[in-house]
């Protein structure tokens, strides 16, 4: 595929896309916070019906992605016949992707043939990781042995043609990562959508972040605490179905937004956000899964997603790309009574700090603690951080994640 020239791509791009610039910044500035909000799943296939007039389509919406976030994560390698450009185009915008591979109950031959030539050619420099199948457990397509399967000839081939850095795994709905699946793959990569499951606005990004916090207690006693967590897909649609308390809708879809990368920010998650364009050509679905995006099918900047951007996190106090300090639980956590309030002791941190508590060695593996910021006079200083009446156990082992706040 020749790719358009800049000029005349831009022309062709709806006026009120160019009012999402406006907001560049302060997406740009969110969405490269601490790798928090990993980004933006991604499907060509609105403009398959175009022909090969698509390709712009498909230039155009990358050239618009890119100016929101540098990774993508996509769900076919064919994609309604745009997978490859869909390499090419990222390619030359500087993006990562998440490359998907489709899989149903046939299996994913074609899919795996076209990775092959891929891979040969030498057009895999801007995959960071290849995810083997979407939901397919989820489905009942295939069985986790198949897939597991699947998952080690891809890692055996990449390996064999100079690509065995490029991580593997799959993406599939919170209930279905057996111990198994999470140890066959490189990273974990959970779908939560709580607009699905009935939830509603006001309580779902605190079960989001209940269900990501277990699953790190839940990886922690697995030993593998030091495997990246992904939510691989979450949103909210603009429009639609109510589906038990949820309810759809432009102001709850910008709420949920908003509220989920306060979280990220504040909990050190990392998200794919679902997803980049509404997806108007989807036929024989209920109406609610066409209007997903953060722009709409014609590539129009949705107002409630802007202004969710535009608002603050409550009690946002700095950022940057300050990695995680870790305190050893050990050595600077101790459990006792304070006031006849179970409380947790900790000392000897380093900075002003955020930090959140996840009780792995307590006895109740369902507690999670809030989320506190610290502001030590001394490094030698003792802050007693509120856990609560339940999980502060005296046999407590669990692990404090700390992030150092930078002043602005």
């Amino acid at each position: 595929m020749e790719l358009p020239k800049k000029k005349s791509a831009a022309l062709t791009m709806p006026f009120l896309f160019w009012l999402a610039l406006i907001f560049q910044s302060a997406f740009t500035s969110f969405l490269a916070e601490a790798g928090q909000w990993r980004g933006i799943c991604y499907t060509p296939c609105r403009h398959a019906s175009a022909g090969p007039a698509g390709g712009v389509g498909v230039y155009n919406d990358l050239r618009g992605l890119s100016s929101f976030t540098d990774t993508i994560r996509t769900y076919s390698i064919s994609d309604c016949g745009f997978g490859e450009n869909v390499l090419e185009v990222t390619r030359s915008f500087g993006m990562r992707v998440y490359l998907g591979m489709w899989i149903g109950p046939w299996g994913f031959g074609d899919e795996y043939n076209v990775l092959v030539k891929l891979a040969h050619q030498g057009k895999l420099d801007n995959v960071d990781v290849i995810i083997v199948g979407n939901e397919t457990q989820y489905r009942n397509d295939i069985s986790e042995d198949a897939l597991i399967g699947m998952m080690g000839q891809v890692r055996e081939f990449l390996k064999s043609v100079g690509y065995g850095h490029i991580k593997i795994t799959t993406g599939d709905v919170r209930g279905k990562w057996s111990d198994r699946l999470i140890s066959a793959s490189d990273l974990v990569l959970a779908h939560m959508h709580p607009y699905w499951e009935g939830i509603s606005i006001d309580r779902s990004v605190e079960e989001v972040s209940k269900f990501m916090l277990n699953m790190r207690v839940r990886l922690d006693a697995m030993g593998q605490s030091g495997k990246v967590l992904i939510l691989g897909e979450t949103g909210w649609p603009s429009k639609g179905e109510f589906v038990g308390a949820a309810a759809p809708g432009d102001v709850n879809q910008g709420r949920y937004y908003k509220d989920l990368k306060c979280a990220a920010k504040n909990n050190n998650f990392n998200i794919f956000f679902f997803e980049g364009f509404d997806s108007w050509h989807k036929r024989g679905i209920i109406e609610s899964e066409k209007y997903w995006g953060l722009f709409t099918g014609d590539g129009n900047l949705k107002m409630s997603i802007a202004r969710a951007h535009a608002e603050a996190c409550p009690n946002e106090g700095g950022g940057g790309n300050v990695p995680p300090v870790v305190v050893p639980s050990l050595e600077r956590v101790q459990c006792r009574y304070v006031s006849n309030e179970r409380k947790l002791m900790i000392s000897n941190l380093p900075s002003q700090v955020r930090c959140v508590v996840y009780p792995t060695g307590s006895r109740k593996q369902d507690t999670w603690g809030p989320v506190m910021d610290f502001s030590p006079a001394s490094s030698n200083d003792a802050f007693v951080l509120l856990f609560g009446m339940k999980g502060c156990e005296s046999d407590f082992l669990g692990r404090i994640d700390c992030q150092q706040i930078l002043k602005r």
